[in-house]
């Protein structure tokens, strides 16, 4: 369904109540709380079987993962002799490049989600949502 809010007869799809209702639903907002690089961090972990540059990473220890994305955000702490494995010059170039772009456009998701963000709408309007003229 992926968003859309009607089924293929047309009809506005609803959710049973004892769907709605269960107990394994939670508030992302209030999960997440504080746990923001956590989030960003999955963001890119998902990512990395889907691109040939980070596709390497994905059998590689978490540790270095973090170093990278680090060293991709312009951490002064960050240091690149620290990784276990050793990157040709180039191939680390290439890989904090890809990670730089990923942070950009999480960053971006992020803005456009932001609750604040859509508390600010006229109510019963999201950005990324249009009804089609389907019947109800």
């Amino acid at each position: 369904m992926a968003g859309n809010p009607y089924t293929e007869s047309g009809q506005r799809f609803r959710l049973p109540d004892m769907l709605a209702n269960r107990a394994d639903v939670w508030n992302l907002g209030k999960v997440l709380t504080g746990k923001e690089d956590a989030f960003a961090l999955s963001f890119v972990e998902n990512a990395l079987t889907s691109n040939p540059v980070l596709a390497p990473l994905a059998g590689r220890d978490r540790t270095g993962l973090v170093l990278l994305v680090r060293l991709s955000d312009g951490d002064p702490a960050a240091r690149r002799y620290r990784l276990a494995h050793p990157y040709p010059a180039r191939e680390l170039d290439r890989v904090l490049a890809v990670l730089r772009h990923l942070a950009a456009v999480e960053g971006a998701i992020t803005r456009a989600t932001d609750p604040r963000h859509l508390l600010a709408l006229p109510s019963g309007r999201h950005p990324a949502r249009t009804e089609h003229g389907l019947r109800e």
